[in-house]
């Protein structure tokens, strides 16, 4: 192969970022009783199954809440495909998630929805999620789901065309698009979905600690560059360690941004091209950048991740979601509520082990 990153819009950047402004927040309300077919506000994913194994759970976000919240009970139904529409769900409940209690805390929270008698689905089984409100006075005590956040990554290619679809009247018509719901199904222990519900965000404070991500790929790959969504004039190199060196040990690759001759503002443009070397398959590296004086970096963050911290953990593949790494105290720590705004760009896959001995071009 070796051409990966020759087109700008086919090129390999890992992890999958970046995270630019793109539109703004916008939350569906709960706000009438919902009645399949017929009447009522609901909020629903569109979602292809990933395996054979039973969904038991899916969370959604609630932005805002209105009324009392200790009034507030959600339910989801999953429903089968629509016989003729691919924007509503269909007549057939497949599961009915257990209510769940708003509770008193302050939004943007999680909702879970936990399914006691799971649905086994066939692969690709297209599936809906239909989020209504039960309380018993729905047009006085009602949430709103978070179902476009104010920024994003190819956010539908990376789902697979998943989406959302709000209705106002029970699905009697096709239902109103909502690209960018955050949600995470769990489906056979494993965690499916886009976790993230506030982009462009700071993922660290400013400091002069050496920041960046940790990356493992799962096979070995030839990278030829670096870039960041926000460039920053003090930074100045980008540092690559095996993570088990410690900050102040000896990087595999520094490459000063800012100092080399003809490109000298590389830092101010936010990338850098470099010859290529191989990074190997199942070796975790932390890419951080080194810094003159202060400085932040942003990204994505997962708003009130605490609350199911293995859930949004379980979405990290240490390729495309990755990860932000920092030096605490000469001691790499993870930052796991979020994803950062900085990539590797990668010019080429290579089965692990085939050139990953050999000089580069052999």
């Amino acid at each position: 192969m070796g051409n990966l990153a020759n087109n700008h819009y086919t090129g390999l950047r890992f992890p999958s970022g970046n995270y630019g402004t793109s539109g703004g927040r916008t939350n569906v309300a709960l706000n009438a009783a919902f009645t399949y077919g017929s009447a009522g506000n609901a909020m629903s994913i569109r979602y292809q199954a990933r395996s054979v194994d039973p969904i038991t759970d899916l969370y959604v976000m609630a932005d805002t809440a209105i009324g009392n919240s200790s009034n507030i009970t959600l339910r989801c139904n999953i429903r089968n495909e629509h016989a003729t529409s691919a924007t509503q769900p269909g007549t057939t409940i497949r599961a009915t998630s257990t209510d769940a209690a708003y509770g008193i805390a302050a939004p943007p929270k999680w909702i879970r929805f936990n399914f006691p008698t799971p649905y086994t689905p066939a692969i690709g089984e297209t599936l809906w999620f239909v989020v209504e409100n039960v309380a018993v006075a729905p047009a006085t005590d009602y949430c709103n789901i978070l179902c476009s956040f104010n920024a994003g990554p190819a956010y539908l290619t990376l789902q697979g065309n998943q989406a959302g679809y709000s209705t106002v009247n029970g699905y009697s018509t096709a239902g109103t698009a909502q690209t960018r719901p955050p949600f995470v199904v769990v489906q056979g222990g494993k965690s499916f979905g886009f976790a993230a519900s506030l982009l462009n965000a700071a993922v660290f404070a400013a400091s002069a600690s050496l920041k960046g991500f940790q990356i493992r790929p799962p096979v070995d790959i030839e990278v030829c560059g670096w870039m960041t969504a926000v460039p920053n004039g003090t930074m100045t190199g980008i540092r690559i360690y095996d993570n088990t060196t410690p900050p102040n040990g000896t990087p595999l690759y520094t490459l000063p941004l800012g100092t080399q001759s003809n490109q000298s503002r590389d830092e101010i443009i936010g990338a850098k091209y470099f010859a290529p070397f191989i990074l190997n398959g199942g070796t975790t590296y932390n890419v951080v950048t080194s810094w003159a004086t202060t400085g932040g970096l942003g990204g994505a963050t997962i708003e009130d991740y605490a609350s199911y911290p293995a859930v949004f953990d379980d979405l990290v593949d240490g390729f495309i979601n990755c990860w932000p790494v920092q030096d605490v105290g000469n001691v790499w720590t993870l930052t796991k509520n979020g994803y950062l705004n900085q990539n590797l760009i990668v010019s080429d896959l290579l089965k692990s082990g085939s050139r990953a001995s050999y000089a580069l071009g052999a």
